[in-house]
């Protein structure tokens, strides 16, 4: 009923645990398509070794392409009829499948979604006082205005892949099409604009490392700040009329942010020679759309026009 698709890349640590507690899920009813990912410790045998262990898990060795690639070949190799992706470094709880199958199967659901926590290296949990059992109904609009919010923990919940089942008609034509740390936020994006119902339990099921040599953790500052404009200016080809607010105003959030973080750098005339294409087909545009507030769109334009105070403020709020 269940792929569940692992992309693996030097997790040796950590592997053999993260496969353990698929292979425990009280709903068994899956397969487990492994991406090694051209590995250069012992990950690959490890891969083997699990899969001859247990029939329901199989692997794919590829040459290094990154995280999105990695994820798109378990996607195409995968055959059932809801999908859910793992970050080969983190724990899924035993009753996650359960839960998952379960929500998305309660009604007419393109997604079901659960909560996770952080955990450090250690295993040690780090934010577990949030979970309420609260069972929430929404659209793929909604989901795509709260992933587009200022970064927190409600943003992150709908950003994330891989606390969410996904049916399989719904990922038809959809992959991970960037080499970028941010690619769950286009993919989600294009998924939540085909989304008609999902279903979100706040419920902990998923154990997530704050590993900073894992998939998800490989690239940062200024690479991590351009990489994000190019990502939305691929996006932004792609955006149907109904998502566009949403889209441009996380775009010129997000454009803002990677300025000032750049600003001291030498990185500013690669962040221009991204951005200044974009900005000219979409300034207008942002400008002119009713859904965003004249507050927000005076509070963009005297930035980029006193990037000095953009710098201050950036600064209080974000260091």
């Amino acid at each position: 009923m269940v792929s569940i698709i692992v992309p693996v890349f030097n997790v040796e640590q950590f592997l053999e645990a993260s496969l353990e507690s698929i292979a425990a899920q009280t709903f068994a009813d899956f397969e487990c398509i492994i991406v090694d990912d051209g590995s250069t410790d012992g990950s690959g045998e490890i891969c083997d070794a699990f899969c001859l262990k247990d029939s329901r898990f199989r692997v794919i060795h590829q040459q290094n392409a990154g995280i999105g690639w990695a994820r798109n070949a378990g996607l195409d190799a995968s055959t059932g009829e809801y999908i859910m992706f793992f970050d080969s470094d983190d724990i899924l709880l035993p009753t996650a499948l359960e839960v998952a199958v379960n929500l998305i199967s309660s009604g007419p659901y393109d997604c079901a979604m659960f909560d996770f926590t952080q955990i450090g290296l250690d295993g040690t949990r780090l934010n577990d006082d949030r979970f309420t059992e609260e069972v929430i109904i929404f659209d793929g609009v909604c989901a795509a205005k709260r992933m587009c919010e200022r970064p927190s923990w409600t943003s992150l919940t709908y950003q994330f892949v891989w606390n969410k089942l996904y049916s399989r008609k719904l990922l038809e034509e959809v992959r991970f099409g960037y080499d970028y740390t941010c690619e769950d936020f286009p993919f989600n994006f294009l998924v939540y604009q085909k989304t008609v119902k999902a279903i979100y339990k706040k419920s902990l099921q998923y154990l997530y490392r704050r590993n900073p040599r894992g998939l998800s953790q490989s690239v940062f500052g200024t690479r991590r700040a351009l990489a994000r404009l190019t990502m939305m200016s691929e996006l932004d080809k792609k955006v149907v009329p109904s998502f566009r607010s949403i889209f441009l105003s996380k775009l010129y959030r997000m454009a803002l942010t990677s300025r000032f973080d750049l600003e001291q750098r030498s990185d500013l005339k690669e962040y221009f020679r991204i951005f200044k294409p974009l900005k000219k087909k979409t300034f207008r545009e942002y400008l002119s759309c009713p859904e965003i507030s004249l507050s927000e769109k005076a509070r963009t334009v005297a930035l980029f026009w006193f990037p000095g105070l953009g710098r201050i403020l950036f600064r209080l709020k974000y260091r």
